[in-house]
């Protein structure tokens, strides 16, 4: 789990600091106060060396970047000649992680002291990541993305990922894999567990099979099956939210706009299941909210279920042009 995470240069922040993390993380802010960037540093974090992670950000919002702007949007301000800089601290085998990226502009050149990059350039995105866990020495892997005859070409030093088992959610891609995570639960025989906790919202809740299709359907007991987006948003988002923390054991999870869709009760309900399933399957949670209600059903449930203060962390993200201030919220 993370314990500490630094950000320098990337997309609107310029630096920002996230000390003494705990395993269930709530970051709060306005729209446009950057917690969304917060996460996506998270998430490059947690897959270093590929490359590619960099650009999936984007894609996780709808974004499309074109060549050859493709790399400029992920330095601040669109400078490109500060280097991106991720570092971070995590509390299992007393690892440290450091993340920088910088640009490579090649075929260029120099006209009356201008660089001038001719736009059918290779240009690329070059990553150095280190790792030292504890009295070993540092880990260092180069890998690198860029474009080569119109096609995105991705490479690394070494076949060691530095992985930490993640996923990223937001409102776009909630159920996106959750089939292939639903299979991964099954395969785990942790199904009964699943429906023990989705019968707080569907008490009738028999059981849940994949259809034709890759339909999801559950069975609350009547003559034919129904489709589970017939049992509402907030039957959807939590078991999205339950089978993501069951596939990533010791992992890290990712969710951005955790109250969307759904009412004070369900972010209630959704917390709670949270706390105990997150617990269980030893997972971090780093999630985003622009709602005081959220961070009131956040820190309700967390007093009602005993959690202590080293296990909950509340942060309130206030940002002013380039300066970024984090405050506890709680």
């Amino acid at each position: 789990m993370y314990k500490k995470v630094s950000i320098e240069n990337f997309k609107g922040i310029k630096s920002i600091n996230f000390e003494d993390l705990k395993q269930f993380n709530l970051i709060l802010g306005k729209n446009n106060s950057l917690k969304t960037t917060i996460l996506d540093a998270f998430y490059i974090l947690s897959t270093p060396t590929n490359t590619e992670a960099i650009l999936q950000t984007n894609g996780y919002k709808g974004l499309t970047l074109i060549f050859p702007d493709l790399f400029r949007g992920f330095f601040h301000n669109l400078d490109m000649s500060k280097n991106i800089k991720f570092v971070a601290e995590l509390d299992e085998y007393n690892e440290n992680r450091e993340l920088e990226i910088k640009i490579e502009l090649t075929n260029s050149m120099d006209i009356n002291n201008k660089t001038i990059v001719n736009p059918l350039s290779s240009t690329k995105l070059i990553a150095k990541f280190t790792m030292k866990k504890g009295e070993n020495l540092p880990l260092q892997i180069i890998s690198t993305i860029g474009m080569v005859n119109f096609k995105l070409d991705a490479k690394s030093s070494s076949n060691f990922e530095g992985l930490v088992n993640n996923i990223y959610l937001n409102p776009n891609n909630l159920t996106n894999k959750i089939i292939e995570r639903f299979d991964r639960v099954n395969f785990i025989k942790q199904t009964d567990t699943l429906i023990k906790y989705l019968r707080q919202i569907e008490p009738k809740l028999v059981s849940i099979t994949i259809g034709n299709g890759n339909i999801i359907y559950a069975d609350i007991g009547i003559e034919t099956l129904m489709p589970i987006n017939l049992l509402g948003s907030s039957f959807t988002i939590i078991l999205s939210v339950m089978i993501s923390i069951m596939s990533i054991p010791k992992g890290i999870l990712l969710i951005d706009n955790i109250e969307n869709g759904l009412s004070y009760s369900s972010m209630e309900l959704l917390w709670s299941i949270i706390f105990k399933v997150a617990k269980d399957f030893n997972v971090q949670i780093v999630a985003t909210s622009n709602s005081s209600e959220s961070l009131k059903a956040f820190h309700t449930i967390a007093t009602r279920m005993g959690k202590i203060i080293s296990d909950i962390k509340a942060l309130k993200i206030d940002r002013k042009d380039d300066i970024i201030k984090v405050t506890n919220a709680i």
